[in-house]
């Protein structure tokens, strides 16, 4: 029998297909949904903790993971809840520990596209505003030059229209150098 080409997690309205991209014996690569969270197992707050979702059916055996043999998957990199796109999974510890290094070192090329309103002053930027915690609201980060951490983030707009309800909207290409937490989208706020 073939393996089949989702994870599928979750029962009736609350089941979700998350579509693999790519497998090889060391990672899948999948298309994260939005709304999913990758936290830490421990931390259980939400009901879309995706690491625990696939840890759950993982030691349920369900097929998906049965057919492949899996008994551990774990994220190299991460994507914010509400970001969709491709997530790479490793399958053992030792490519864990290759992959991150990979991220950490700055040796994998990443890409977003975003689409936001207004047109950019520039068809190309860098910015490099250190990025910090937002003393005034829990999980929200900002600009902050005097305590923040070092960032970077290459833009590039690739295409911008003209809508009747939203005004002016553009096709942003970011290529973030380091990894902070809302990165582009505090960059792009302070742009």
């Amino acid at each position: 029998m073939a393996k089949p080409s989702t994870i599928d997690l979750g029962f009736g309205k609350h089941a979700v297909q998350i579509p693999i991209l790519y497998e090889d014996r060391s990672v899948l690569a999948i298309d994260k949904p939005e709304g999913w969270m990758l936290v830490p197992v421990s931390w259980q707050n939400t009901q879309r903790n995706l690491q625990a979702a696939l840890n759950s059916s993982i030691a349920a055996g369900d097929f998906w993971a049965r057919s492949r043999s899996i008994k551990f998957l774990r994220n190299a990199h991460r994507l914010d809840a509400d970001t969709t796109g491709i997530l790479l999974l490793v399958k053992s510890q030792n490519a864990l520990d290759q992959y991150s290094g990979l991220f950490e070192t700055r040796r994998m090329e990443k890409i977003y596209l975003t689409v936001v309103r207004g047109v950019p002053r520039q068809p190309e930027w860098p910015s490099r505003a250190k990025i910090a915690p937002d003393p005034s609201q829990i999980g929200r980060m900002m600009v902050d030059a005097r305590k923040g951490k070092d960032a970077e983030t290459q833009f590039k707009v690739l295409a911008t229209r003209e809508d009747a309800k939203l005004g002016g909207l553009t096709l942003v290409e970011a290529h973030p150098v380091t990894g902070r937490t809302h990165q582009i989208r505090v960059h792009l706020a302070d742009a």
